[in-house]
């Protein structure tokens, strides 16, 4: 989430350029982990690492995407179907 968090015009540039088969899935924790463990190792204290929850889904059908948010493990694998079909 975090790297999409950084990008999401990248998903607009791809329904401009037609892209259709495209699936792009995000583990949502609301924080750039990466970049925190990188804070970590250096001995600073984590900053601005942590953002409110979005909805990535939301954001992907305004771009002009078709996309689905998944919160139960159980719909996981309709979710994925749909989106390869």
């Amino acid at each position: 989430d975090g790297g999409l968090m950084m990008c999401p015009a990248e998903l607009g540039t791809a329904v401009q350029a037609g892209c259709r088969n495209l699936v792009v899935v995000v583990f949502n924790d609301a924080a750039m982990s990466l970049i925190e463990v990188k804070q970590a190792r250096r001995g600073f204290a984590a900053r601005g690492m942590d953002y409110a929850a979005a909805d990535f889904a939301a954001v992907a059908r305004g771009f002009g995407c078709a996309a689905w948010r998944v919160e139960e493990p159980a719909a996981l694998g309709p979710a994925m179907r749909a989106a390869f079909a």
